[in-house]
């Protein structure tokens, strides 16, 4: 409800599991404690099945130039080389779309980029990897898989550079059409500040640039969920980092790319698309950097609900060696650290298969490298992070879930390191609680109509910008009831994520409908114990408009969840639950509802100091 804008005191629970450092010898395999409450369910592997959906395979090098492995020795200035990838290192002879791979530059003789494309197709002027002299580096790549189950790689240097290629899984053929699953596109250059195509020139210190990204490249006007983008900073004046998340939302306290003084580099990223189809690039840094961005696929909207179907998450950080967050300190030359992924940031706690993270080494002792397991995995000779002494630097793996939830970083240095972890999605298994069904569509010409109310010209969010997600609640009664609410196109999926768990934890909602069929007003809506979520209204008592104009609020169950400010309760009815005691419907600290809110990165209005307001979900925390 929140209908207090200013003087709010939010009490943070912070809740920090700290990982195990594995050292390289005496204590190699002992367990990391962890509370018994927080410890995730072992993943159960499915095979994914539908077209579009990812596929793990264990990491495994299938190219390699320094031994001969399908390359010859280094690639030449401006050379071209071609690597089969169907059936080489698990991936399939047959039924493959993309693959999943690092791509690692070794001793490159001079500065320049990659470009990575499929065979029998005409070479695109897009950029994979960018690398200066002596540099080694990798980047995630996922490419259509081209003639012949092959791709190719041009060396965009003017010297020669080797290369070495390990495979981290596969999409399936077929035309892609579930919710989730992953369609790549000729990869196309959609905005570069250089040219002044969509960035108007270099961005500022701490300023940030939009990028239309939905119509764009080939990515589909409609449709789309989030996008698979490569995006390059150009010979930035300072070291620093970029933040990437979608428009509408508000920005993550992560980083998608770090980057050094005067050296280009890329990082391939999967962004959830916001407001008008639109994401949002901000620059950490003090001095102002070109940026680059070049698209390769999207994952189709909806809720995804079949295995290896993806879903994006807000860009969450959930482990910091700095500030031992999960990882207690600097790793060790040769030592593992253990890092929960299920049931942090977004990721949830039963039903992950695989997960997309940020993995950032700051400010190694040595140069060398980083390979991301999963948890209970037999060690690969794979590498997915490369780094030199005192470089801060980036890259995405997407790895496999492993024991209890967990994946292992494993420095390969001779010295510490410093590493951080950022998720920024997941693939999922097949498991569904039975009977939940849901979808999320736009606003057409109908539903605008129904929402004269609630939605008028002025209001801070489009109507491009929200989205209708139709759900399956359980009811007071006990049964299964169909309902909907309209919230921010950015914040939909997640959206689904927690009233899915709420469903399997079997929490009762009493109404599920839009302010609308309450004449737009939300005192009706609450006197009749309605959840909901976007009401165009200015804060009570305010002039600004509430968290639920922005569609980024949701209120559940206002009856059993009131409003409290001193003497005031809303609704009337709420006076019989200020008790706070177990009962159906009412939400309690640490239980259910707040949990499964907490795992999007929403707060509740139950923390707050003053005033409380119990029915209240934010993802902004106002």
């Amino acid at each position: 409800m929140f209908r207090l804008s200013g003087a709010c005191v939010m009490l943070a629970v912070v809740v920090a599991m700290v990982g195990a450092i594995t050292p390289p010898a005496a204590s190699a395999g002992r367990t990391p404690a962890t509370a018994a409450a927080d410890v995730a369910v072992a993943v159960v592997q499915d095979r994914p099945t539908v077209a579009g959906a990812v596929v793990s395979v264990t990491p495994a090098r299938i190219a390699d130039s320094r031994s001969g492995l399908q390359i010859r020795g280094a690639v030449p200035a401006a050379g071209t080389v071609a690597a089969q990838v169907t059936g080489k290192g698990g991936i399939p002879p047959k039924g493959a779309a993309a693959v999943i791979a690092t791509v690692t530059v070794i001793t490159p003789a001079t500065s320049g980029s990659l470009t990575i494309w499929p065979a029998g197709s005409a070479r695109t002027r897009t950029s994979n990897l960018s690398f200066g002299a002596r540099q080694d580096i990798a980047s995630t790549v996922v490419v259509p898989v081209g003639t012949g189950g092959r791709i190719q790689l041009l060396n965009r240097s003017a010297g020669a550079v080797h290369l070495v290629i390990d495979v981290d899984g596969y999409t399936r053929s077929g035309t892609a059409t579930a919710a989730g699953t992953v369609t790549t596109v000729r990869p196309a250059r959609i905005a570069d500040s250089r040219t002044g195509q969509q960035i108007r020139g270099a961005i500022r210190g701490r300023a940030a640039a939009t990028v239309q990204v939905v119509g764009e490249g080939g990515i589909p006007a409609e449709g789309v969920a989030a996008v698979i983008a490569t995006v390059t900073a150009i010979t930035p004046a300072a070291g620093g980092s970029l933040t990437i998340w979608p428009a509408g939302a508000a920005r993550a306290k992560a980083s998608n790319l770090s980057f050094s003084a005067r050296r280009s580099i890329a990082n391939t990223v999967i962004v959830p698309v916001g407001t008008r189809g639109k994401i949002q690039l901000y620059n950490t840094s003090a001095a102002a950097v070109q940026l680059v961005v070049d698209v390769a696929g999207y994952t189709r909207s909806g809720t995804p609900t079949a295995a290896g179907t993806v879903q994006a998450v807000p860009l969450s950080r959930i482990a910091d060696s700095r500030r031992r967050l999960q990882i207690a300190g600097a790793i060790p030359a040769g030592a593992t650290a253990t890092v929960q992924v299920t049931g942090q940031g977004g990721i949830p706690r039963g039903g992950a298969s695989m997960v997309v993270v940020g993995v950032t080494a700051v400010a190694p002792r040595t140069s060398g490298y980083v390979t991301v397991l999963p948890s209970g995995a037999a060690r690969t000779h794979t590498s997915n992070l490369n780094f030199r002494v005192g470089q801060t630097i980036a890259n995405t793996a997407i790895v496999r879930v492993g024991t209890a939830g967990r994946i292992r970083l494993f420095n390969r240095s001779a010295g510490a390191v410093h590493l951080l972890v950022d998720v920024m999605g997941y693939t999922r298994t097949s498991t569904q609680a039975p009977g939940f069904r849901s979808s999320i569509r736009g606003i057409d010409a109908g539903l605008a109509a129904r929402m004269a109310t609630s939605w008028r010209p002025g209001c801070p969010v489009p109507l491009s910008g929200l989205r209708l997600v139709r759900l399956t609640y359980r009811g007071f009664d006990g049964a299964d009831h169909m309902g909907g609410l309209v919230v921010a196109a950015a914040v939909a999926p997640g959206v689904v994520q927690a009233f899915h768990e709420l469903y399997g934890a079997r929490y009762p909602l009493n109404s599920l409908r839009l302010v609308d069929d309450f004449g737009g007003s939300d005192d009706r809506s609450m006197a009749a114990d309605n959840s909901s979520a976007f009401n165009c209204r200015r804060v009570t008592g305010g002039t600004g408009f509430s968290q639920h104009s922005y569609g980024t609020a949701i209120d559940l169950n206002p009856v059993q969840n009131p409003y409290v400010s001193g003497d005031v309760v809303l609704p009337q009815q709420g006076r019989a639950f200020l008790a706070r005691t177990p009962a159906p419907g009412v939400i309690l600290a640490r239980g259910a509802v707040v949990t499964a809110f907490a795992r999007i990165g929403w707060t509740w209005g139950g923390s707050w100091r003053s005033p409380k307001d119990y029915q209240h979900f934010s993802a902004n925390g106002r």
